[in-house]
């Protein structure tokens, strides 16, 4: 997407820089930039449609490869970058028998050599897509946490790093963003770990 916002990554029509919603009401205090690769539309949307919904987990390889593209264009310092996947809600792995951005970011790691992290959690059951917008931003702050584990990946990250420093970057990984809540709970965790600057990369976005 050529022109986009700065912060939240919704495509511009004749603004310049930041839309109009993260100038005069923004959702992102914590998230440092978003970066979606394509819009929520046509065939994007039944692609993931059928990848979340009907288990076409042969599109996993597909999407982590774009993933993988949309990290090269991010720039990012492989050495010193932790990627971190929007964890599943409660049960869902369970009930499907598999995770999708857990398997994407398997991928990025075995695959592409990325250093993924499982620094959070998901708190409570309920499906972010069944809320409107009102709903999902009022979770700002309650929905996702710490994973229990969270400290000791991180030490055992930084003794293994030449600088013997927590990661400087951090970027999350999700699938389609909406409102921007999701990703803005999950920014605000890893800042509160100490990580100074966190990107979103998303495959869609909502625009």
């Amino acid at each position: 997407m050529a022109f986009r916002c700065a912060k939240c990554g919704k495509p511009l029509l004749s603004e310049q820089g930041l839309c109009m919603s993260c100038r005069e009401s923004p959702v992102l205090h914590h998230t440092d930039t978003v970066f979606p690769m394509f819009t929520y539309r046509l065939w994007w949307k039944k692609l993931l449609f059928e990848w979340k919904m009907h288990d076409r987990r042969n599109l996993s390889p597909l999407f982590a490869r774009f993933f993988a593209k949309g990290l090269s264009l991010l720039e990012v310092d492989e050495k010193n970058t932790v990627i971190v996947p929007v964890p599943p809600r409660p049960g869902k792995k369970r009930e499907k028998g598999w995770d999708q951005m857990g398997e994407l970011s398997s991928y990025l790691s075995s695959v592409y050599g990325y250093s993924v992290l499982p620094l959070l959690k998901r708190h409570g059951r309920g499906q972010q897509k069944k809320k409107g917008r009102e709903e999902r931003l009022s979770s700002v702050g309650t929905l996702y946490g710490k994973s229990d584990c969270a400290g000791r990946i991180l030490s055992i990250w930084a003794r293994r790093s030449k600088s013997g420093n927590l990661p400087e970057n951090a970027v999350i990984v999700d699938d389609v963003i909406t409102t921007g809540a999701t990703v803005e709970n999950c920014a605000a965790v890893l800042k509160e770990l100490g990580i100074r600057k966190v990107s979103v990369l998303s495959l869609l976005i909502v625009d």
